[in-house]
């Protein structure tokens, strides 16, 4: 797993704990945090959303967790409907 190699994951086990807000790693801990699991999303979406995954992942600044699901959302509402046949 990527995240592993990364060193990032104990953002998504928690096993690395939220910071007070107060503490000066606070802002870098939430920014890592979020991006971890923005990456954890994509890894799970099917196949046929490629290309969304490239534009949320190219994005500058990175996408919040929620900006990223109403793309998603965005892209399933056009993408022509598939059958099961």
């Amino acid at each position: 797993m990527v995240v592993c190699g990364r060193g990032k994951l104990g953002y998504l086990t928690g096993d690395l704990a939220e910071p007070e807000i107060t503490h000066p790693n606070y802002d870098l801990w939430q920014a890592e945090n979020s991006k971890e699991r923005v990456y954890e999303l994509l890894a799970g979406l099917n196949n046929d959303l490629d290309e969304v995954k490239g534009r949320i992942i190219s994005r500058s600044p990175f996408p919040s967790t929620e900006e990223e699901i109403e793309d998603i959302r965005i892209e399933e509402s056009h993408a022509p409907k598939r059958r099961n046949c």
